[in-house]
């Protein structure tokens, strides 16, 4: 049988970058986007469409630097600059671990709805897109569905990268008339475990919170092999600490969910992490910008 533990970054990283894109950047923006906040301030005006951003756990700012940043620049190009683009608050999602286990943070999906509802109700011609990765994902699911009938019907696509929807007990489904985008490193040898439908029974699950607590380890120290700046480094830098302060709270579901046969959700390997590095964030922002455009 294959444990995907012991398989190496050197070794998951070609296989998850396989389609590199030649002009992929190596800096980029902060990891804050308030484009929305201007605009309902008075401070800037509506552009044809508007972007809400939900970030993956432990990332800075309100979209993070790992795939936010690159992921918000990508789009203004895409959009040729005519995007409003913003994190959900960092006060009302604090993207811990401890919320994960949830289906994703409540506070933070309720705060991407409100901010949705009053973008449509002050700019009410504008397309609007919700986009997460990981648990950024799991909190875009509920936020869509949270949205009032009236300003959904400008919300025209979720965009998830690396979704663990389909492993949580309570499933959210696309509400009637929203696209769904849905990004998953897909590979028989090293996919992404959380996201993916090529799954194969060749694959050896851990069995012990212990074997859990060493593969999150051991994923957050492979992060130091993808930065690309300095920025992703600070933010590579703080993930040790953060996986250590909230693990205390996180070990009890972890048992639980090992003893109901619900390890898979756990399971954040390296491929995870490759949604900023892999080329899908520009193909999801060209995707987007076609859609405002149709």
């Amino acid at each position: 049988m294959i444990s995907l533990l012991a398989l190496p970054l050197a070794l998951l990283l070609p296989l998850a970058t396989s389609s590199p894109h030649p002009n992929r950047r190596t800096t980029y923006g902060p990891s804050n986007a308030t484009d929305i906040d201007a605009v309902l301030a008075g401070s800037r005006s509506c552009s044809s469409s508007g972007v809400v951003i939900v970030r993956e756990t432990w990332a800075p700012g309100n979209i993070g630097v790992l795939w936010g940043a690159r992921f918000r620049d990508e789009m203004v190009d895409a959009f040729g600059g005519d995007v409003d683009v913003q994190g959900v608050h960092r006060e009302d999602y604090p993207a811990n671990l401890e919320d994960y286990h949830i289906g994703g943070s409540d506070t933070g999906a309720d705060s991407c709805a409100r901010m949705v509802e009053a973008y449509a109700g002050k700019c009410p011609d504008a397309r609007v897109f919700v986009t997460g990765y990981s648990q950024g994902s799991l909190v875009a699911y509920k936020c869509v569905n949270r949205v009032s009938a009236a300003a959904r019907a400008q919300v025209k696509a979720l965009v998830v990268f690396g979704s663990e929807e389909r492993l949580m007990d309570d499933v959210q489904p696309v509400p009637e008339g929203i696209l769904l985008k849905d990004y998953c490193v897909e590979n028989t040898t090293a996919p992404d475990v959380v996201c993916t439908q090529t799954l194969t029974s060749g694959i050896q699950l851990p069995t012990s919170v212990g074997e859990i607590v060493s593969q999150l380890e051991q994923t957050v120290a492979s992060l130091g092999e993808l930065v690309t700046n300095e920025d992703q480094l600070k933010e590579v830098a703080t993930a040790p600490a953060l996986l250590i302060r909230d693990l205390p709270a996180t070990l009890p579901w972890i048992a639980q969910d090992i003893e109901q046969g619900k390890i898979r959700r756990w399971l954040i390997l390296p491929p995870h992490l490759m949604y900023g590095f892999n080329g899908m964030t520009t193909d999801a922002a060209a995707w987007m910008a076609s859609v405002a455009g149709s």
